[in-house]
């Protein structure tokens, strides 16, 4: 599932993830960096998140990787894009935007800010 996101409401979307709870990761073979949630002790079942990165905003693009590949020769696994839990991610993820005011900039958001704080710590 992909959700677009205006730059102005996350600042530096590196640092927003990882507030989010996110771990960055790099897979050397193809030079993609992605970033990943788990939703557990182990490693898998994860939420794994791809960005396109664009000049006025950024795409986010979300599944759930349930389990590492079962079968024999693939590097990838079976991915779900939609799914109760990748809809409820996306609805965490932007109830952590930074508020933007009718004219297109942030607003005063220092009430917000602290509340996300709390949530975060949660």
């Amino acid at each position: 599932m992909k959700l677009k996101v205006n730059k102005n409401q996350i600042n530096n979307y590196r640092v927003f993830l990882r507030r989010l709870g996110y771990a960055l990761i790099f897979d050397r073979r193809r030079g993609v960096e992605s970033f990943v949630r788990r939703l557990g002790d182990g490693y898998y079942p994860r939420i794994h998140l791809y960005v396109d990165d664009f000049p006025d905003y950024i795409v986010l693009n979300l599944h759930l990787d349930q389990k590492r590949a079962s079968y024999q020769g693939f590097k990838m696994h079976n991915a779900e894009y939609d799914n109760e839990i990748i809809n409820n991610e996306i609805n965490r993820i932007k109830a952590s935007f930074l508020p933007i005011s009718d004219d297109g900039n942030l607003s005063d958001h220092s009430d917000f800010m602290e509340g996300l704080d709390k949530l975060l710590k949660e």
